[in-house]
């Protein structure tokens, strides 16, 4: 896993600041990063490292406090090439018809585009998701629920947006087997990622998947094994 991320410039965490919360190191050397991804297969590519340029617009995009279109270019910049497959959230349901011709172009195998209602960029714990699934070339689109993907459903308010360090003790215990509407959340979109990288067949299958990764403590393990690397330990 490539995840391509930055800081969150209109909400109160981005995924740098999640795992720089968590103890990562959210930016180390490219020749780390490589060996990470060789090694532990995961490693965090901080997009002001890769795309410096970008850097210029970071203030700007502060101060105007809404979506605009660097949002959806962080995901299609990932700088890890090739037939890549990739699960992708957007905000915006109008994003679902154009993205991934996008993704396809940048010669991506497989994606699924989603978007979560009510509003979320994510698979969606609360409401329908909304689906674009790329494969090779075609677009199949439909919707899921919490139901069909093995949870209940839950507020919004359950899955709030929270600072740094509170999203970083959630996903601690989340990884240490905490259950509620976070870790459902974690579940169903892991399901997802399972789904479209081909490692299992459906959605039930790669629920039943994160449930075992998480509640026999690989996922915990692999996140502490990330962020030594992440800190030049591996």
């Amino acid at each position: 896993v490539a995840k391509h991320g930055n800081r969150s410039s209109i909400g109160r965490c981005g995924s740098a600041d999640l795992l720089e919360a968590m103890g990562a190191n959210i930016s180390p050397s490219l020749e780390t990063s490589s060996m990470m991804l060789d090694r532990i297969n995961f490693a965090f590519l901080f997009a002001p490292l890769y795309h410096p340029s970008m850097r210029q617009a970071s203030k700007a995009r502060r101060m105007v406090h809404c979506r605009t279109v660097f949002n959806v270019m962080g995901p299609l910049m990932n700088p890890v090439l090739g037939r890549r497959r990739q699960l992708m959230g957007v905000s915006d349901v109008g994003l679902l018809e154009v993205v991934p011709g996008v993704l396809d172009s940048l010669g991506v195998e497989e994606a699924m585009v989603v978007h979560g209602l009510p509003g979320m960029d994510e698979v969606s714990p609360c409401d329908i998701t909304l689906v674009a699934h790329l494969k090779h070339g075609d677009v199949e689109r439909y919707e899921l629920t919490p139901e069909e993907m093995g949870i209940g459903r839950c507020s919004p308010r359950d899955v709030a947006e929270l600072s740094p360090q509170a999203a970083a003790r959630c996903s601690y215990e989340v990884l240490r087997g905490r259950k509620g509407a976070r870790r459902d959340a974690v579940l169903i979109n892991s399901a997802c990622a399972f789904l479209v990288s081909g490692k299992v067949a459906s959605l039930a299958s790669g629920l039943a998947l994160a449930e075992i990764t998480i509640d026999s403590g690989k996922a915990f393990a692999k996140m502490k094994e990330y962020i030594k690397a992440s800190q030049g330990e591996a």
